[in-house]
C-alpha cells in the first residue's frame, strides 16, 4: 500500500511539473487594441500625433510571438503663416508583421522583449490650395519597426503590453513647398524615422488547455 501511495505521489509530481512547463506561457490566439503617440521625424514638418492600432497574434513558444498589426495616425502639418496657407492633415497607415522575442523568467508574470517587423505604409494628404481647389497626393512604400517593451503573462483573459521604438519608412515625405503662386505640396525626401510609444490590451481567445 505504501509503495502504491509513493508511486502515485511521484506520478502526480511528474504530471504537475509537466503542466507547469506547458503553462509557462499563454499560447492562445489574441486580439490587440493599441493607443499611443507618434513622434514624427522633424523633416516631415508635421506635428506629433496619436497612434491607434488593432491586431491579431499568438505566442508560439515561451520566447517568440508573431503579430499582424494595422496602425493609423493623422498628424497636422506645422502651420506656416508666411505661406498664408491653412493647416493640413497627413494620413499615415501601416500594416506590419511583427516578431517579438521575450526574455522569460520562471515564476515571473511579466517579461521584457525586443520587437522587429516589416510591412507596408501608405501616406496621403488632402488639402485646399490658395485658390480653394481641393488637391490630393499619396505615396506608399516599405515600412520597418524596431522596439523594446514589457508584456504581462498572467494566464488570464486579458494581458497588457507597453512598447517604445522607432519606425522607418521609405515612403516619400510631403514637404510644404509652394510655387510662385503659393499653391500645392510636392514630394521631397525619400525616407523618415519616426518614434512611437504605445500601450496595448491583449484579449485572449478561447480557454487555456
Amino acid at each position: 500500500m505504501k509503495k502504491n501511495l509513493l508511486g502515485l505521489a511521484l506520478l502526480s509530481t511528474i504530471c504537475l511539473s509537466q503542466v507547469a512547463t506547458a503553462q509557462e506561457y499563454d499560447n492562445r490566439w489574441y486580439l490587440s487594441g493599441t493607443a499611443g503617440v507618434l513622434f514624427t521625424d522633424p523633416d516631415r514638418d508635421v506635428q506629433n500625433d496619436y497612434l491607434l492600432g488593432i491586431g491579431v497574434g499568438k505566442r508560439f513558444s515561451p520566447n517568440w510571438a508573431i503579430d499582424l498589426e494595422y496602425n493609423y495616425s493623422n498628424p497636422n502639418y506645422v502651420y506656416a503663416p508666411n505661406l498664408n496657407t491653412p493647416a493640413n492633415d497627413l494620413e499615415i497607415q501601416t500594416v506590419e508583421f511583427i516578431a517579438r522575442y521575450y526574455f522569460m523568467k520562471e515564476g515571473r508574470s511579466w517579461a521584457p522583449y525586443l520587437a522587429g517587423g516589416v510591412g507596408y505604409i501608405d501616406q496621403s494628404i488632402n488639402y485646399t490650395d490658395q485658390n480653394d481647389q481641393n488637391q490630393s497626393i499619396s505615396d506608399s512604400g516599405f515600412d520597418a519597426r524596431f522596439g523594446v517593451g514589457l508584456e504581462t503573462n498572467r494566464m488570464k483573459r486579458v494581458d497588457y503590453r507597453l512598447e517604445l521604438g522607432t519606425k522607418y519608412s521609405d515612403s516619400s515625405d510631403y514637404g510644404r513647398v509652394f510655387n510662385d503662386a503659393g499653391q500645392g505640396f510636392e514630394v521631397e525626401g525619400d525616407a523618415a524615422w519616426d518614434l512611437y510609444a504605445t500601450a496595448s490590451v491583449l484579449v485572449k481567445l478561447g480557454d487555456l488547455p
